[in-house]
């Protein structure tokens, strides 16, 4: 028997990916070296073209727009937006590259689905963690403690770099995502009904990715402390090419994000990095074939 059932209505997993972008940042009018397209596309909206391009990323992301609140974390979704794979739509954090927010910086470096390496159980997926039993099932106990063991792990690694920043990064620091806990994932044993399963595995992880993003920032906040956004000296520090970005990670929308953050992503942490903008005749080189 088919376990796999709803009590509520569930919207599909594409719904609102067609609707307009709502509210479009364009701020992006600085010139920084190097500066070229990697990749872009024209898109229209409102009867008005954009250029979708990146300066360092071969990606070809979706473009969420700006007008609703972006999903993370332990973020509670209203029932009626709940889609029938668990994900939140087209501003779920863990799943679409998101405008670069100050209070959460460490976004971007969630990876991508296909990017996971062994033991990252965060990216397995609900349907394959489900076990059947009859006419109800249970999430696999092999699952569960793969979860828990990740979560340790990272909570381990958290920890060592948290004393190496907190004095440069108090804000990184305090805002560091904390869920899960050990006891929300061990919640998971007692789950007989898909539905609920779907919902707190997907939150789940949520989670556990965005603490290894969180790591990922920290790790490269210390191993990079010679250099800071505030330096007035950075035209000497960095490099004129902007290297090619680490495309493991989702990466960031980077409209309206100061100059000095632009230019720590690009040339410091790879970050993949995209750009929206309206006026489509500027002087920008064009891609290299």
């Amino acid at each position: 028997m088919d376990t796999k059932r709803f009590s509520t209505t569930r919207l599909r997993s594409g719904h609102g990916y067609d609707d307009k972008p709502g509210a479009v940042n364009s701020g992006f009018n600085y010139r920084l070296q190097g500066l070229e397209r990697v990749k872009s596309r024209i898109v229209e909206s409102e009867g008005r073209r954009w250029m979708i391009w990146s300066p360092n990323s071969s990606q070809d992301p979706f473009y969420p727009g700006g007008a609703v609140p972006l999903v993370s974390g332990f973020t509670a979704v209203e029932l009626q937006q709940r889609r029938c794979d668990g994900h939140c739509g087209r501003y779920d954090a863990a799943q679409n590259p998101q405008p670069y927010a100050k209070d959460m910086p460490w976004l971007g470096f969630v990876k991508r689905a296909g990017e996971r390496t062994a033991g990252e159980a965060e990216y397995e997926t609900v349907m394959s963690a489900w076990f059947e039993m009859g006419d109800r099932g249970q999430v696999e106990e092999t699952h569960v403690s793969l979860l828990l063991t990740r979560n340790q792990e990272l909570e381990a690694l958290i920890g060592h770099v948290l004393p190496q920043i907190q004095g440069s990064f108090p804000a990184l620091c305090s805002q560091r995502p904390k869920a899960p806990r050990p006891q929300d994932i061990e919640l998971l044993k007692g789950i007989r009904e898909f539905e609920e399963a779907l919902d707190r595995l997907v939150q789940i992880h949520r989670g556990i990715r965005e603490k290894q993003a969180w790591y990922t920032l920290a790790r490269l906040r210390v191993e990079t402390s010679v250099y800071r956004e505030t330096s007035s000296n950075q035209a000497t520090t960095l490099p004129v090419s902007i290297p090619p970005a680490d495309d493991a990670f989702l990466g960031a929308w980077i409209n309206g994000v100061e100059e000095t953050t632009v230019e720590w992503l690009l040339h410091v942490a790879r970050l993949p990095c995209f750009v929206e903008t309206l006026t489509i005749g500027q002087l920008w080189k064009t891609p290299k074939k």
